[in-house]
């Protein structure tokens, strides 16, 4: 039996349409499902922002490290679940470059977190956030002493 690049990238698809439907088991937790339809475009994203970022994966891809992030996010509504996944996603393989590979993906994730939430959700702060804010995140786990923690005291007057 030979095998080709056409079974290999067969068997890899369906892997990773079987772990999506795990993060599925996760997530429907916190009221969040991703349709069949829905699926096929994270993997088709995945494929378009690793090619755009330059980047090869091996193995299990990130999807499943997002969705165990972010499900019990409060900011995530079902209605935006897929396309805020795939921004998600997108926006991992950015940093992960931008940062030129000095954080784990679990440190990257969990600062990505801290952001997305004390953010109210924004992908605005995480799209234009640097390099050493970042970082600092990442390392104490808190926004505090970054320009993020003055940006809330400021939307917190104004509320």
């Amino acid at each position: 039996m030979e095998i080709s690049f056409a079974n290999i990238n067969t068997l890899q698809a369906v892997r990773r349409k079987e772990e999506l439907k795990e993060c599925n088991q996760i997530s429907e937790r916190f009221g969040l499902f991703l349709s069949e339809q829905e699926m096929e475009w994270l993997m088709q994203n995945r494929y378009e922002s690793l090619k755009s970022t330059g980047r090869m994966e091996f193995g299990e891809g990130i999807i499943r490290k997002l969705v165990f992030t972010f499900c019990d996010s409060a900011y995530l509504e079902q209605e935006e679940y897929a396309t805020l996944l795939m921004e998600l996603q997108e926006l991992f393989y950015t940093l992960k470059k931008e940062t030129l590979e000095q954080l784990t993906d679990d440190e990257l994730l969990y600062a990505m977190r801290i952001i997305f939430d004390h953010s109210g959700g924004s992908l605005e702060h995480l799209r234009s956030i640097d390099r050493g804010t970042l970082y600092r995140i990442a390392c104490s786990g808190t926004v505090d002493g970054t320009y993020l923690e003055q940006v809330r005291r400021w939307e917190n007057e104004y509320e």
